[in-house]
């Protein structure tokens, strides 16, 4: 009984990563910012599983929200090289201070 229940756990992880991925998918294709509903529409999932992925991706810094609430826009995050990020510079001075 406790591996059907492991199993169980599993897959919904598995579904929750897939739901991220398909909608990421979605994101980065998109040249302009979409609407949760586009996004939406575009995965086939319902709004709610499509926001929930959203705000994952949001958190985990793969996307970015333009707006608040029900007018918020989605869209790709730019890459930029990893020295114009402040927290990689202070990584480094840190790693001097080590060595």
């Amino acid at each position: 009984m406790v591996g059907t229940h492991t199993n169980r756990r599993q897959a919904a992880a598995f579904q929750a990563q897939t739901y991220r991925m398909r909608v990421l998918a979605v994101v980065q294709a998109s040249t302009t910012p979409l609407t949760g509903q586009q996004i939406s529409d575009a995965t086939g999932f319902t709004y709610k599983q499509t926001i929930d992925a959203l705000n994952a991706l949001n958190n985990a810094a793969k996307i970015a929200r333009i707006g608040r609430k029900f007018t918020a826009r989605w869209c790709r995050v730019t890459t930029t090289s990893p020295a114009d990020n402040p927290a990689h510079a202070l990584e480094q001075a840190f790693r001097g201070f080590f060595r």
